[in-house]
């Protein structure tokens, strides 16, 4: 398992994101050089909350960064990226 470290920007503060990669897959979908590529990245969040992305692109590093992003925020919706309880986020 690899551990990534994400620094976003949240209003005028740096903040980071830890999460666990789990799996990682790559794949041309075209041939040649303007080839496009796609990537798809299981990651886990501190929580333990396991989700998906995927990411496209004619580059397969941004095609990567795009699924770890995707992941990161589906995680991030979910919650899953707080270690506070769903009740104090409420308040």
């Amino acid at each position: 398992m690899n551990e990534l470290r994400l620094i976003t920007r949240n209003s005028s503060k740096l903040d980071s994101i830890d999460i666990a990669v789990l799996d990682y897959h790559e794949h041309a979908l075209t041939a040649g050089s303007d080839a496009s590529a796609a990537a798809y990245v299981e990651v886990e969040s501190p929580t333990g909350r396991v989700t998906w992305g995927a990411g496209l692109s004619h580059d397969i590093l941004a095609a990567s960064l795009q699924a770890i992003v995707g992941a990161a925020n589906r995680l991030d919706f979910e919650g899953a990226l707080s270690t506070e309880t769903a009740e104090a986020r409420l308040v």
